[in-house]
């Protein structure tokens, strides 16, 4: 096993994002296709007088499943009138549109990942290497490897499907096998579904080990997709526990910064947004003035552009991270083979 630099990694990797803010730009356009959302949650109340209290009837719990019923019907019956009679044709367009809109997304998705990953993965080398990582440079790592990037993602993706269909026929297969007896049924649906458990942790972790060490050789090494698959998992298995360890170092500093960046963003937006937001709501949200409203939106728009480009910030440092480890690594391999 390989011995592993992870403190001048890391300190390395810091001192090139920082120092290199064109590498921003590009864990951005990462960040933002790289998914990462929020959830929003709305609430709301009604108030009802005195006098509507006294005329509510005083059967009415036994009334409500029925007129429960009865809306349900209702809508129901309304909903199934307006789906006949929509036309046929006009389902099948629909249907092929959203088709349609879905492969557009996701091939546009693929296209920007797989520029973003060779331009940063080639703009983090020509930094470490004291070359000028400018956009220009780091466009034409992005655009020359984008075929081979999307063909190694759809190969890594086939390979995990196959993985996993090959075990949901053996699970199939020993559930027809052994499905006449009760206890071996049970002991094979409890055996099979554990270790199919652990068995998917494990092709995920293995999965993404290639592609880290597969992206960087079809970068920097002008590999081939499926070769550098395969030479992916030749560097996985070989330094499995270094490339484990690097993985939860780079997880656990990019989530400890990443929380403490959110904290200060959230107090530096936060307080600001509270002292416009007071008046608002002291006037019981009675016509608040446009000021304050801009000076909301505004704030919060900037919250959003701060988030994202923390976020590439980010991402720079983990491809960074990465980039030194894969240099460590494969270096070290060759001297020896």
């Amino acid at each position: 096993m390989s011995s592993v630099d992870y403190g001048r990694i890391l300190r390395r990797s810091w001192e090139l994002t920082w120092n290199n803010k064109w590498l921003w730009v590009v864990g951005m356009v990462l960040a933002a296709f790289g998914g990462g959302g929020g959830n929003t949650g709305t609430g709301g109340g009604s108030g009802t007088s005195s006098s509507n209290l006294r005329e509510i009837p005083a059967n009415l719990p036994g009334q409500l499943p029925e007129k429960a019923e009865e809306v349900l019907g209702m809508a129901t019956s309304a909903v199934g009138e307006w789906f006949v009679s929509v036309p046929v044709l006009t389902w099948v367009l629909l249907g092929a549109g959203v088709v349609l809109l879905v492969v557009l997304v996701t091939a546009i998705s693929m296209v920007a990942r797989s520029w973003a990953k060779g331009a940063l993965v080639g703009g983090m080398d020509l930094a470490d290497s004291g070359k000028e990582a400018s956009l220009k440079t780091m466009t034409g790592f992005g655009f020359s490897n984008i075929k081979s990037l999307i063909i190694f993602s759809v190969i890594s993706g086939a390979v995990v499907l196959g993985v996993v269909a090959g075990y949901g026929v053996v699970f199939g297969v020993g559930m027809l096998v052994f499905g006449w007896f009760e206890t071996l049924r049970t002991v094979w649906l409890v055996l099979t579904v554990t270790v199919g458990v652990l068995a998917l942790v494990l092709l995920m972790l293995i999965n993404a080990m290639i592609g880290m060490y597969a992206e960087r050789l079809i970068v920097l090494k002008g590999m081939a997709p499926w070769e550098a698959w395969k030479r992916g998992l030749a560097l996985s298995k070989g330094n499995f526990l270094p490339t484990l360890l690097m993985g939860l170092l780079n997880n656990a500093v990019g989530c400890s910064a990443g929380c403490l960046s959110m904290m200060a963003m959230l107090v530096i937006f936060g307080v600001p947004a509270v002292i416009v937001a007071l008046p608002i709501i002291n006037s019981g949200f009675s016509g608040p003035g446009w000021i304050s409203v801009g000076g909301l939106v505004a704030l919060f728009i900037l919250f959003l552009n701060a988030n994202v480009m923390l976020r590439g910030v980010m991402v720079v440092f983990s491809y960074g991270n990465w980039n030194l480890f894969f240099k460590q690594i494969v270096d070290k391999t060759e001297v020896k083979q």
